[in-house]
């Protein structure tokens, strides 16, 4: 992803689905470039293999008491 100032306004792209950034994208890091962003870091010698798992929550913006679903409440 990455963002263009053109006008006065800043977009927000995404170069690899060739689209503007929507509300059904989710940031999941922030840096100054793609070294800062890093999912995995490493070097692999001789055979090796890796999996990688993620999973996303995604809540109501407007949920002031800060509630998650299925959370327990104390």
């Amino acid at each position: 992803m990455g963002e263009v100032y053109d006008r006065g306004l800043w977009y927000a792209l995404d170069p690899t689905n060739d689209m503007t950034v929507t509300d059904s994208h989710i940031k999941i890091s922030n840096g100054r470039d793609y070294r800062d962003c890093l999912i995995n870091q490493g070097i692999f010698v001789g055979t090796a293999a890796q999996k990688q798992t993620v999973k996303v929550l995604v809540c109501d913006k407007n949920d002031r008491d800060g509630n998650l679903p299925g959370a327990s409440r104390r």
